[in-house]
C-alpha cells in the first residue's frame, strides 16, 4: 500500500508540475500575444480634393503626359459612341447593373469584393433615395457600364462599378469612368471625390491621395 501511495504522490507531483509549467508558459506568452494581436490599418481609401471651377481648369492643372493620356482615353470613348446618363432612380435596371458588376467581380485580383445581387441595387435606390445615383455609360442606348454613387452636398463616393469588358477594350470605359466622376463632382460643386480601395496607380495619376 505504501508503494501504491508513493506512486500516486509521484503522479500527482508530475501533474502539478505540468500545470505549473503550462501556467508559466502562458504567463510568458500573454505579453507577446498582446503585442502581436492588434488593430492594423487596412488598404487606404483614395480621395481627390475638388478645387477647380471647371473641367478645363482641372485638365490644365495636370502634367503634360497625364493630359495626353486623358485626351487619348476620351478619344477612344467618343469614337466608340459612348454617351453618359446620370440617373437618381435605377431600381428598374437593377438586373442590368448586376450583370455588369459581376463581370468586374469575376476579374477582381487586387481586392476580392462582395458578390452582389439585383436586390442590392434596388435596395440602395429605395433606401437611400436622392443620396444615391448611377452614372451610366451607354452605347447606342445599351448600358455597357456604370458607377454606383453615394453623395451628399460635399462628397461624391464611387461605391461599385460594372463594365462590359468587350466594349471596354475599345472604349476604355474603366479609365474614362474616373474622369467622368471628376466632371460630375465639378458640375455639382462638390468638394471631394472618394474612390475607395485598389487601382492606386490610376487614381494617384489623376490627383487622388491615399487616406488611412
Amino acid at each position: 500500500m505504501s508503494q501504491f501511495t508513493d506512486n500516486l504522490d509521484t503522479i500527482a507531483d508530475k501533474i502539478r508540475a505540468d500545470f505549473l509549467a503550462k501556467d508559466t508558459a502562458r504567463e510568458k506568452a500573454l505579453p507577446l500575444c498582446r503585442k502581436a494581436i492588434r488593430c492594423v490599418p487596412f488598404l487606404p481609401n483614395t480621395t481627390l480634393d475638388v478645387r477647380w471651377d471647371s473641367w478645363a481648369d482641372y485638365v490644365a492643372s495636370l502634367r503634360k503626359r497625364y493630359r495626353q493620356k486623358i485626351r487619348y482615353n476620351e478619344e477612344a470613348f467618343h469614337a466608340a459612341g459612348i454617351t453618359t446618363e446620370h440617373r437618381t432612380e435605377f431600381a428598374d435596371i437593377a438586373d442590368e447593373l448586376n450583370v455588369l458588376y459581376l463581370q468586374v467581380f469575376a476579374r477582381a485580383t487586387e481586392l476580392r469584393r462582395e458578390r452582389l445581387t439585383p436586390a442590392f441595387f434596388s435596395a440602395i435606390d429605395t433606401c437611400l433615395g436622392d443620396k444615391s445615383s448611377v452614372l451610366l455609360y451607354k452605347q447606342q442606348e445599351r448600358i455597357v457600364g456604370f458607377d454606383l454613387l453615394l453623395h451628399d452636398e460635399a462628397t461624391l463616393r464611387c461605391l461599385y462599378t460594372g463594365f462590359d469588358y468587350e466594349v471596354n477594350k475599345t472604349a476604355r470605359l474603366y479609365l474614362n469612368s474616373y474622369t467622368q466622376n471628376i466632371k460630375l463632382a465639378i458640375d455639382k460643386r462638390m468638394k471631394t471625390v472618394e474612390w475607395g480601395l485598389s487601382s492606386y496607380s490610376v487614381k494617384l495619376a489623376l490627383g487622388g491621395q491615399p487616406v488611412p
